[in-house]
């Protein structure tokens, strides 16, 4: 700070410059001074000041204080919210993703255990909203990450993993197996068994172009 050039300076905790002083100490030939200050942790301080002269002249207290924050306290780890589009998609390797974590940290996108070189970084808004544009591999399931940095530079924990898959990938033909019963029957609702890519939906028709509308779909179990 500064004051009158070979004044002593004063630094209190207290608005009215009450009770004992923090730190002393001289002020230069032009009335500059440096003066450590021990601050309560993880708190935000505002220190105030006085200066006396040669001649014993107290001056008054600063109007203005000093604002000192200490933080070494981390933050939580961001929550990974909506991802648009929606997974699985084959749309898009770049979704949006949005995030909530401490207004005006600092957000890190990861598709690794939040190490390494972030994929999209963002800072959050005052409400603690971010959204980032991650890139991912194609025709892969990602893991994305997310860290939060404090205005201190606090680091935060890793947050849980979100999945994202993208696939652009057409499934393997169907391979009808069986049908039941065996034709010809008087049933107008025969059964039709067959493999398929795990988790997609068969479509059967009746056109060997697989044209036109389809008379039956199901979706294909896990296995």
């Amino acid at each position: 700070g500064a004051s009158e050039s070979g004044a002593t300076v004063h630094l209190y905790l207290e608005p009215d410059c009450g009770g004992l002083p923090v730190a002393q100490g001289p002020t230069d030939g032009s009335g500059t001074f440096a003066l450590p200050v021990t601050v309560p942790k993880n708190a935000t301080t505002l220190i105030f000041g006085t200066s006396t002269d040669s001649a014993s002249n107290v001056g008054p207290c600063s109007p203005i204080p000093a604002s000192y924050t200490h933080d070494d306290l981390p933050p939580n780890p961001p929550v990974i919210g909506t991802l648009t589009p929606t997974s699985p998609t084959a749309t898009t390797t770049t979704p949006s993703v949005s995030l909530t974590a401490e207004p005006g940290s600092t957000v890190g996108l990861f598709l690794t255990d939040c190490t390494g070189v972030a994929i999209a970084t963002g800072v959050e808004d005052a409400s603690g909203q971010v959204t980032l544009t991650a890139t991912v591999p194609e025709n892969a399931t990602s893991v994305l990450k997310a860290q939060a940095t404090d205005a201190a530079g606090n680091p935060s924990a890793c947050s849980p993993g979100v999945s994202f898959t993208h696939d652009a990938t057409a499934p393997t033909a169907v391979v009808l197996t069986a049908i039941a019963p065996i034709g010809p029957s008087a049933n107008p609702a025969p059964v039709l068994t067959g493999t398929a890519e795990a988790l997609t939906d068969v479509a059967i028709f009746q056109d060997a172009s697989c044209g036109g509308a389809p008379i039956a779909v199901t979706p294909a179990s896990a296995t």
